[in-house]
């Protein structure tokens, strides 16, 4: 599905792939903006928009862009990715993500929410 940067809710949350840093977490209110923090294509295994709607990352000439997968959300599946990032990545294990229903603040929450790494 070709998606424009307009079809792309913000804010975009990326989930990486490789070695340590597999299951970091990266937040990112402009969706055009999150192409600045991946630099190789098997960087982020996960992607979401704000709708939780699953992306995709693709090469393209010159670089990558973010494609929409489906348009069915998977809510469930992106905030159980958010809460193992806060198992595995936030020193203090008693910190969780914040209880916010609504699927975009839930992102915009986890933004502001200070994770010490």
């Amino acid at each position: 599905m070709a998606s424009t940067w307009e079809d792309i809710a913000d804010p975009v949350v990326l989930f990486a792939s490789v070695g340590n840093m597999r299951g970091h977490m990266w937040w990112v209110g402009d969706p055009a903006l999150a192409l600045d923090v991946i630099e190789d294509l098997s960087d982020v295994e996960h992607a979401y928009d704000g709708l939780a709607r699953p992306l995709r990352l693709v090469r393209e000439s010159g670089g990558f862009n973010l494609e929409i997968v489906s348009e069915e959300p998977r809510e469930a599946e992106m905030r159980a990715r958010v809460h193992s990032y806060y198992s595995r990545f936030a020193r203090n294990r008693a910190q969780q993500p914040p209880e916010v229903s609504d699927v975009r603040a839930f992102l915009y929450a986890v933004a502001e929410d200070h994770v010490d790494e």
